[in-house]
């Protein structure tokens, strides 16, 4: 059943429209992440599927030179969602969610042995912040906000720092002692304080307008200087280095004018910045120690490959680099500096070295409101482009973005025959502060018109056919997979709405108390409840909710935090009321993030039915990768 605006999609032979590409492969269980290089540069560790769970793994790199697959330890309920090294090489330090509500726990796995023991309480989100060599017994965490100090060994707590209000603490790595923070405004700016003593005084602020560009804080050794990603006094995120005793900008270590810097690399011995990354539509490393150009280019000579730099050793011979491309499996890579060479190449998904891959192309165009808008097109291989079903997947945040690296969903999408298309709508990160700012309380209004001019955009090249076209996405995604459906249903054949709000009253609402910088932020940007609440509601999908015509996937995790399931099932029951079409999967043991590989390939073994009974594409049938997903 769909829409009256709508034609019966047209079949397509699965053998044109794809399905070469298993899901298993897309989605490997014997994909690697996390990896993490010892301290002494012996071994390497890392999250590898074991059953349908994350789990550690480790090796030494001889190990690895003589074709060993490395060892696992001992499993941890619910899985880990990353490990890093202590500095004393002998414990691993893996933070986990062991029951799905976002309450991390910090443990500590002793190499040998494999003991196991919890540094920070249960029911207390848990975060590790750093460990430093000068001190390898101990490391600093964020444990329900505050600082807390703690032997590895036993999880002793040494000291605690009570937290003034920071969102993020700025941290001098060397001595594992809190220099600063960042602190949030009423007002939507932040502050960022300096401590002296047993006080912590504004050295530097920004307004609103830069609250969101300014992110990343790291304190020099000694405390003098802050390095700070930041717009303030610029159109563009630059990397600056901030002296607090002036609270003056002491010098830009990285800009660019048409691009936000993303991300930092800090030398591991002198604590400066090492390297930054700019936010193109590849993403371009800006070496910033020259020492370290040309090794930096052994590491990835690929001028169409991305470089994210992952670690060295304390000695700094080893460097460990992550090289990604859209079309193929990142690779991991470990440098000797001494000798030039690469000791190890370890592809992140070996199986899909059999496949060939779609490769997503940058796109830009206007906005009807004269915005230049970029995204990514990617076209099923093999199949002319011309009228092709259209996936639309919309990125969540919104204050994030779609970038150019391998993404098993879009290549999911391409091989089973449909144009997927990736839109950085206003609000998107990235494109500097007025691009960002420019999504304030348009959530449902400009922002869901940059969508709309997108598919705009690819129907008048021919590219898509206007019949079928589908809106997808998670958490902001879904909720522009929900607007798409209640505020331009004739433009879309059917929405894929993941863990998307409903209703923008009730979801700021639910912010959980303690976040209280992410309360501020949805306020501020997006409408406040309690003194606009007409408003909160007329952007709301569930206002429209009588306009909703069209086919509908709801999905939902049972211990969602950051989205209630209510607000899926507000939706579900108003369809169900009037008979509109729609399934609705709730997976009671997920939270926003899925942990289960069996969950995660049950919903995508779903999404691909979905779409092929709307929009006409290949499906894969069901396999026994989803076999003991729990859902209902």
């Amino acid at each position: 059943m769909t829409s009256g605006t709508h034609s019966t999609p047209r079949r397509r032979d699965p053998a044109a429209a794809g399905a070469s590409i298993p899901r298993r492969v897309l989605f490997g269980q014997e994909t690697r992440t996390s990896l993490a290089l010892s301290p002494d540069g012996r071994s390497l560790a890392w999250l590898e599927r074991r059953n349908t769970h994350w789990q550690v793994r480790t090796a030494t790199l001889e190990n690895l030179t003589a074709g060993g697959e490395g060892t696992w330890l001992t499993a941890l309920p619910g899985g880990v969602e990353d490990v890093k090294w202590a500095s004393d090489d002998a414990h691993l330090l893996v933070t986990r969610d062991p029951h799905g509500d976002e309450r991390t726990v910090l443990s500590a796995v002793a190499i040998r042995g494999t003991a196991i023991h919890d540094l920070t309480p249960p029911g207390v989100s848990a975060r590790l912040l750093a460990v430093s060599g000068r001190r390898p017994e101990l490391l600093l965490a964020s444990v329900g906000g505050h600082l807390e100090r703690r032997e590895i060994s036993t999880g002793a707590r040494l000291s605690v720092r009570p937290n003034p209000g920071f969102f993020r603490w700025i941290i001098d790595h060397a001595s594992l002692e809190a220099e600063g923070g960042l602190l949030m405004r009423g007002d939507g700016g932040i502050d960022v304080c300096a401590r002296a003593g047993d006080t912590w005084p504004v050295v530097f602020s920004v307004g609103h307008e830069d609250a969101a560009t300014t992110s990343l804080a790291r304190s020099s050794q000694g405390g003098r200087y802050f390095y700070l990603l930041t717009s303030a006094g610029a159109q563009t995120t630059r990397l600056v280095e901030l002296d607090t005793r002036t609270g003056e900008i002491a010098e830009i270590l990285a800009e660019a004018p048409d691009a936000d810097v993303c991300s930092v690399w800090f030398d591991p011995v002198t604590g400066r910045p090492r390297a930054a990354a700019l936010s193109r539509a590849r993403k371009q490393t800006v070496v910033l120690d020259e020492d370290a150009a040309l090794d930096a280019h052994r590491l990835c000579p690929d001028p169409e490959a991305e470089l994210t730099f992952l670690g060295s050793s304390d000695d700094d011979r080893l460097w460990l680099g992550a090289v990604s491309r859209a079309d193929r499996s990142p690779e991991y890579r470990i440098l000797d500096r001494v000798t030039g060479s690469i000791l190890h190449r370890i592809p992140q998904r070996p199986e899909l070295s059999a496949f060939d891959l779609a490769t997503p192309e940058p796109i830009e165009f206007s906005s009807r409101d004269g915005l230049s808008i970029h995204g990514y097109v990617t076209f099923p291989p093999a199949v002319a482009r011309k009228g092709l079903p259209t996936v639309l997947l919309v990125h969540g945040g919104p204050w994030e973005r779609d970038t150019w690296r391998y993404d098993g969903l879009v290549q999911l999408l391409a091989d089973r025959g449909y144009l997927c298309l990736q839109v950085n709508f206003r609000g998107s990160t990235g494109y500097g502060k007025a691009f960002l700012n420019a999504g304030d309380r348009e959530w449902a209004g400009l922002m869901h018109q940059d969508l709309v001019d997108a598919v705009g955009h690819v129907t008048a090249q021919g590219w898509a056919d206007p019949e079928n076209i589908a809106i997808m996405g998670a958490s902001y995604g879904g909720y522009a997979a929900l607007v798409g459906a209640a505020f331009t249903p004739d433009l879309f054949r059917c929405a894929v709405d993941l863990c998307g709000p409903a209703n923008l009253a009730t979801v700021i609402s639910s912010i959980p108390a303690h976040w209280t910088a992410a309360r501020t932020l949805m306020t501020k940007r997006v409408g406040d409840p309690e003194t606009e609440p007409e408003f909160c509601w007329e952007r709301s999908p569930l206002s429209r909710i009588d306009d909703i015509e069209i086919p509908l996937l709801i999905v939902h995790g049972g211990k969602d935090i950051r989205v209630r399931r209510e607000e899926s099932e507000a939706i579900v029951n108003a369809l169900r009321e009037r008979g509109v079409p729609h399934r609705y999967l709730l997976y009671p043991e997920e939270g926003h993030f899925f942990r289960s590989r069996a969950n995660w390939m049950h919903l995508l073994t779903s999404v691909e039915e979905f779409l092929a009974e709307h929009l006409g594409g290949a499906a894969e049938e069901p396999g026994p990768e989803s076999d003991g997903a729990l859902v209902s």
